[in-house]
């Protein structure tokens, strides 16, 4: 999948989305995901073309080791969790079968739940003293997120959802492989 990085400071949104927008019109594709982040004004002086600021040299660190193979313990949880999500969504086009508008909200709302509460179970055995009033603190503090990240994937299947599935099963018969029968013959 194509990417590109944009710095339009506080238009950067804006652009993408028009970069999306005539990408579209010349028939480059159906689906967009656009988007950007703010950070000028968080940032020292607002100069985010110069040296980076020290204050992030150790999340730099971390990005880059990641980037050489490096992982942090929580990977396997959330591969866990991903590929989980990944069967159910496999599941519900079995036989090519195409999911209402309806049970994409249901299932990606408890998809988004299911996989907050799995990562929150890997931090309760990796840091907590592994009792019951930590397993509940730690929920309960995750509880808004949990319920805006369950919000926001029920309102993207609801708006996107049919649309995505039909661009995948379109993607789906372009790709799809056909193994043919052995022969002596070649």
């Amino acid at each position: 999948m194509p990417g590109v990085q944009v710095n339009r400071y506080c238009s950067s949104s804006l652009q993408t989305i028009r970069m999306a927008f005539h990408a579209i019109k010349a028939g480059e594709g159906d689906c967009f995901v656009a988007g950007g982040v703010e950070t000028v004004s968080r940032y020292m002086h607002g100069a985010s073309d110069t040296a980076p600021n020290a204050i992030f040299k150790p999340a730099g660190e971390r990005t880059s080791a990641r980037a050489q193979g490096g992982q942090g313990p929580w990977t396997p949880w959330q591969m866990l969790a991903w590929g989980a999500i990944g069967a159910a969504g496999g599941l519900m086009g079995l036989a090519g079968r195409r999911p209402a508008r309806w049970e994409l909200v249901l299932v990606g709302g408890l998809s988004a739940v299911a996989f907050d509460w799995f990562v929150t179970l890997w931090m309760y055995l990796a840091f907590t003293a592994r009792t019951w009033s930590a397993l509940v603190a730690l929920y309960a503090q995750g509880l808004f997120f949990d319920a805006s990240h369950a919000a926001a994937t029920c309102l993207f299947a609801a708006v996107f959802g049919t649309r995505m599935v039909a661009l995948i099963g379109r993607y789906r018969s372009r790709t799809e492989v056909v193994l043919l029968p052995f022969t002596e013959e070649g």
